[in-house]
């Protein structure tokens, strides 16, 4: 996606890489600062307090537990896609991925 846009493709190979590694990277990132909790296997109650009441105060209570269930649903979705992308990533025969890809995850010759 990132070859799509001119400025991306007018820069140097090495500052390309750099960017695309630097963006993993913060995505990796959020995702790790997450307020799942593996030990218990759910959210962080106090977050998820905050986070309903702000809705519910942002948009009404009715409307707010809406969006507040509808983010739940998500959030326990993108949890599943995330461990089948770890899944996958795990099985990854580095000769058979691009050599981009193995420089941003760090693949290994296996």
């Amino acid at each position: 996606m990132a070859k799509r846009i001119n400025s991306f493709k007018n820069l140097c190979q090495e500052d390309q890489i750099a960017l695309l590694k630097g963006g993993c990277t913060e995505m990796m990132l959020l995702h790790s600062v997450s307020a799942y909790d593996p030990d218990k296997d759910s959210w962080k109650g106090s977050y998820l307090y905050l986070t309903r009441r702000y809705l519910q105060a942002r948009y009404g209570t009715c409307l707010g537990s809406s969006i507040y269930h509808q983010l739940l649903h998500r959030l326990a979705h993108l949890h599943h896609l995330s461990e089948d992308h770890l899944r996958l990533f795990l099985e990854v025969n580095p000769t058979q991925v691009e050599p981009l890809l193995i420089e941003i995850f760090d693949l290994k010759q296996r």
